[in-house]
Formats: structure tokens, sequence, C-alpha cells
């Protein structure tokens, strides 16, 4: 009899630690699961997808870029959350049906939550990016009560798409809509600024932090990201929340990189396929 297993899915999956963190915990709770990666691309996801369906032995599966709208269409189940971003990063099995869920939001919203000093309400959050994860951290801001919120993205319809869509969904809400500059994705000269990267391209955001003024916060949604200049503020509570030691320490920003979100959206998905 085949065994069970767990998976991710993406394209591509070359700088995914997900194997790694899964068969810790499998380890850990003594299930004697497979791990796969579903590395498809474009051209062949939807064939391998509909085969997938209808294997058992699948518990569940992660879902990354760029798969996390696309996979809602094979779904039998989605969360409310999920659906309102377009947005799953987790597929259990339930009987041969797919059930979607977000675990990025209530993933990055524990560690958000740690921040000493938490970016005020009033602060400016910029997004860089308007997909998946730019959606689900935007969403989940604005349910905390951010109201004033500004997009950047290669593609500024998508990200006016989304600056109009969010305002259904709260009242009170700001959204503009910047366009990508070259080589800074724009000109901010202001303070009180929470810049998040929510792209796997993590030098895009040292570029727009050049004109940040003190204080500001920053985050990138990479958990590992190559050799960052990251100024941090030498008080954070956590180390794991630090951004690396560098050029700009003096400008007292603060800084949080993907890694604490990484793990607690897999320590979510991991109670998901196990309950």
């Amino acid at each position: 009899m085949t065994s069970k297993w767990i998976g991710i899915l993406g394209f591509p999956l070359t700088h995914s630690l997900s194997k790694q963190i899964h068969i810790e915990k499998l380890q850990k709770a003594n299930l004697n699961y497979e791990f796969r990666i579903l590395e498809w691309s474009s051209v062949d996801v939807d064939r391998h997808l509909q085969e997938l369906k209808k294997d058992p032995t699948c518990v569940g599966f992660s879902v990354t870029m760029p798969y996390k709208e696309k996979i809602i269409s094979y779904l039998d189940h989605c969360d409310e959350f999920a659906k309102k971003v377009s947005a799953v990063n987790c597929v259990k099995n339930v009987g041969g049906q797919w059930w979607g869920y977000n675990t990025d939001a209530p993933g990055f919203m524990k560690h958000f939550k740690l921040w000493n000093p938490l970016p005020p309400k009033e602060v400016h959050v910029v997004v860089i990016g308007a997909g998946a994860t730019a959606r689900t951290l935007s969403y989940a801001l604005a349910q905390e009560g951010y109201r004033n919120f500004t997009f950047i993205n290669r593609t500024e319809e998508k990200a006016k798409a989304w600056a109009q869509k969010i305002k259904t969904f709260f009242s009170n809400i700001q959204t503009k809509v910047l366009k990508w500059g070259d080589p800074s994705p724009c000109e901010l000269r202001m303070t009180n600024v929470f810049l998040m990267n929510t792209t796997p391209f993590s030098p895009v955001i040292l570029s727009a932090a050049k004109n940040l003024i003190s204080p500001a916060w920053i985050f990138d949604v990479a958990y590992n990201p190559p050799s960052l200049s990251f100024p941090r503020k030498r008080e954070s509570m956590d180390p794991r929340l630090r951004g690396d030691d560098s050029q700009c320490r003096e400008r007292c920003f603060y800084t949080m990189n993907g890694w604490p979100m990484f793990e607690a959206q897999a320590d979510l998905a991991f109670k998901i396929w196990t309950r």
C-alpha cells in the first residue's frame, strides 16, 4: 500500500525550505508520511492537478507562487478569508474533497504583533507587489485597523484592481497606486512609513528605503534573501525579527524578514493536515 504524503506545489521551488521544515515536523509527530515536491510548470500544472485530485494518499499540500490563486478553481471548499483575497496557500484532502485555507495571514500577524514598537495605525503602508501575498497581508492589516495603503506593482492595472477591491471590504480606507520607477520603485520622502516587499525581489525594498525618514518599519517577505543591508533598531525584542546590521544602522528603522511568517504558516498548515 502506498504511504500517505504531504507536499508543496509551486514553480520554481529551488530555494524552498518547505521540505526541510515539514520533514522535521513529521519526525517529531512520528508520522511516516512522504514529502513530495510538486514543481510543475504552467504548461503541465492543470493536467497534474487533475490527476492529483484522484490520489487518496495525498493528505494535503502547501501552495506557493505562482499558484495561490489558480488552485482555487480546483477546491470544493474555501475559507472566507482566502476567497476575499483570492489566495490559498494550504490544501487539505478531506475524503476526496479539497479544502483550501490561507495560513499566510495568521502566520504574518502572529509575528507582526511582536514588533516593538508596533507600527501605529496611522502609519502609511506602502506595499510593493499586488499578487497573492500583497493582497493577503494588506487585507490582514486592514482587519487590524490600518487604513492608509499605497500599492506599487510592475503591472499597474493589477495594483489598481486590488486598490479598488480592498475598499469594498473596509470603510474609511484610503488607497493609492504609484508607478514602478527605475531604478527605485518609488520616491518616498516621508516619515512614519511601513514599507512591505511582497515580491521575490529583495533588492527593490532596499532601493525604495533609501528615501525613508525615521521612524519607518520595513518588512521583506523573503525568508532566505541574499545579503540585505537593512538598518535596524537595536532594541528589537526578538532576534528573529531583526534585519541585518549594516550601512544605515544610525537611521533607526525597524525591520523584519519573512522567516517568522514562513515558520508560523507552516505550523498552521501542518496542524490542518494532521488534525
